[in-house]
C-alpha cells in the first residue's frame, strides 16, 4: 500500500526489459538450456546471480523490488510475464536460489570458488527471509545422491561461507551471538496462534488441513506458469539442474503439509517455491516456441510476438494496486476463490493512499480485526498520510467497546479474524467507503450508530 507508485514504475521497467530480452531471444534463437536464469550454463547462471542478487528490507513484506534494467541478461526470460504480483522477497530469494542451483547442478563437482560463491548467495538469502532455511536440505540430499563423497567438501565450504555471510550481515549477532540467535529462533517459532481461512472455515495455524499449501499454490499460480509447466512435462525428461529446481520447489510444500506445522497467510510462507516453478515453466514455453517457430517461414517474428504476448497479457493483473489479492484463473479468479471460501486478502493493501485521502482529517477510526499488538502502530508509522491528516486508529473492542456513538469503524476483510456478523453489510451500519478487487471486498469504512430504544 505504501509503494504503489514504485510498483508501477518497476513493473513498467520489467515490461521494457522483457521486450529487449524477447527481441534478443528471437534474434539469436536461444537453445532451451539457455533459458531460465542460465541454469543450463553454470557460468551464465553464476554471472546472472552475481549481477542480480539483491537484499530486500523486511519493513514491508509485499514491497516490490524491481529488476535492474542495466544488468539484463537473456536468461532472465523465465522471470518475465509468468507471475502476477511478484514481491521483493520472492525475487530476492529466487535470484539467490538460481545462483545456488547453477553451482550444484553443474556437470562436475563444484570448485572451491563456486561453492564459496554459492555460500555467499545462501547467506544473503537467509538475511532476506527465514524461509530460505528450506533451500539447503534438497541441495544437500541431491548433491550427495549425485556425487556421493565428492560432494562433502563443496557442501562444507558452502555451509561455512553461508554462516560467515549471515553473521557478518547481521550486526545483532556480533555480541551475545548464541543468546541473540536463540532469541530470534524463539520469536520465529514460539509465536501467538494465527488463524487461517480455508474453504469457508477458520482453522488455527497448526490444525490447517495437510492439502492447504498445494491447493493455495494452484489457486495462486498464474495461468501462464501453469501452462508452461505442462509444456515442460510434455517435452522430455528433466535435466539435472531441473531436477534440483523441482526438488527445491516441492520441498517447502511437503514441509508445510506435515501435520502440526503452522501454516497461515496464504502462500506467503512458501513463496520460495515460485522461482523454480517459474524457471521450469519458462523452459517449457521456450522449448515449445522453438519447436513451433522452426516450422514457420518467419521464426523470428513468431518468437518475438509470442514472447511479447507472455509479457503483456498479465499486465491487467500486475499493473493495479491490488495485484497481491488476485487469485489465478485456475480457480476462476477472485470470483471463483470467493465461491470456494478462500481468504479475501491477507496483506491489508486495500488501505493505500487512495483510501486514506478519502478519510477526513482529525478522524478517529476504530479498527477490526486487530490481529496483533503492533498492527495499528506499524500502520501509523509506515503510512505518512495517516499522521499528516492526524487520523487516530484505535482497536474495536466489540461488545466491550466504550467508544461514544456514533463512530466510524474500519473493517479489514481478513476473514480468518473478522467476525462473521461484521463481514456482511447491514442497514444499521451504512458504508462510507468500500474497497473491492474483482468483486471481492477488501476493506470497508462504516458508520456505527447507537441502537434505537
Amino acid at each position: 500500500p505504501l509503494h504503489v507508485g514504485v510498483e508501477r514504475e518497476q513493473l513498467a521497467l520489467a515490461v521494457v526489459r522483457g521486450v529487449v530480452l524477447v527481441a534478443e531471444a528471437g534474434r539469436e534463437q536461444l537453445p532451451v538450456g539457455a533459458v531460465g536464469a542460465g541454469l543450463g550454463d553454470p557460468a551464465a547462471g553464476r554471472e546472472h546471480a552475481l549481477h542480480e542478487s539483491v537484499a530486500v528490507p523486511e519493513a514491508r513484506e509485499e514491497m516490490i523490488l524491481g529488476p535492474d534494467l542495466g544488468h539484463a541478461g537473456r536468461g532472465d526470460l523465465g522471470h518475465l510475464g509468468l507471475v502476477a504480483g511478484d514481491d521483493g522477497e520472492r525475487l530476492a530469494i529466487g535470484r539467490k536460489q538460481d545462483g545456488v542451483g547453477s553451482v550444484f547442478a553443474a556437470a562436475v563437482v563444484p570448485t572451491t570458488f563456486a561453492a564459496a560463491f554459492a555460500g555467499a548467495l545462501m547467506g544473503m538469502a537467509l538475511l532476506t527471509k527465514i524461509q530460505a532455511v528450506l533451500i539447503p536440505i534438497p541441495v544437500v540430499v541431491w548433491s550427495l545422491w549425485r556425487w556421493r563423497s565428492k560432494a562433502i567438501l563443496p557442501l562444507a565450504i558452502w555451509g561455512g561461507v553461508t554462516a560467515v555471510v549471515f553473521f557478518a550481515g547481521w550486526p545483532y549477532l556480533w555480541y551475545d551471538t548464541w543468546k541473540h540467535l536463540l532469541e530470534y529462533l524463539g520469536r520465529t517459532t514460539n509465536r501467538a496462534t494465527l488463524q487461517a481461512w480455508y474453504f469457508g472455515q477458520k482453522y488455527p495455524d497448526k490444525q490447517v488441513p495437510w492439502h492447504y499449501p498445494f491447493v493455495i499454490l494452484l489457486c495462486s499460480l498464474p495461468i501462464a506458469t501453469a501452462i508452461g509447466l505442462l509444456l515442460r512435462c510434455r517435452i522430455r525428461q528433466f535435466a539435472p539442474d531441473e531436477q534440483l529446481l523441482l526438488a527445491a520447489s516441492l520441498f517447502p510444500l511437503i514441509v508445510f503439509a506435515v501435520p502440526g506445522v503452522p501454516v497461515y497467510d496464504g502462500n506467503r510462507l512458501f513463496l520460495i517455491c515460485f522461482p523454480g516453478l517459474i524457471l521450469l515453466a519458462a523452459r517449457g514455453w521456450a522449448a515449445s516456441l522453438a519447436g513451433y517457430s522452426s516450422k514457420l517461414l518467419q521464426p523470428r517474428i513468431t518468437t518475438i510476438s509470442t514472447g511479447l504476448a507472455l509479457v503483456l497479457l498479465p499486465l491487467p493483473w500486475t499493473m493495479q494496486p491490488f495485484a497481491l489479492n488476485q487469485y489465478s484463473l485456475l480457480c476462476g479468479g477472485n470470483y471463483g476463490a470467493s465461491a470456494l471460501g478462500l481468504e479475501a486478502g491477507y496483506w491489508g493493501d486495500a488501505l493505500n493512499a487512495q483510501f486514506w485521502r478519502q478519510v477526513p482529517e482529525n478522524s478517529t477510526l476504530l479498527v477490526a480485526p486487530v490481529s496483533h499488538q503492533f498492527q495499528l502502530s506499524s500502520l501509523e508509522t509506515m503510512v505518512p498520510l495517516i499522521s499528516q491528516k492526524k487520523i487516530h486508529l484505535k482497536p474495536w473492542l466489540y461488545e466491550d467497546s466504550r467508544e461514544p456513538l456514533p463512530c466510524r469503524l474500519l473493517l479489514i476483510h481478513r476473514l480468518a479474524d473478522l467476525r462473521p456478523e461484521l463481514a456482511q453489510s447491514r442497514p444499521e451500519r451504512p458504508e462510507i467507503l468500500s474497497i473491492r478487487c474483482s468483486g471481492t471486498t477488501l476493506a470497508r469504512l462504516v458508520e456505527v450508530s447507537p441502537a434505537p430504544n
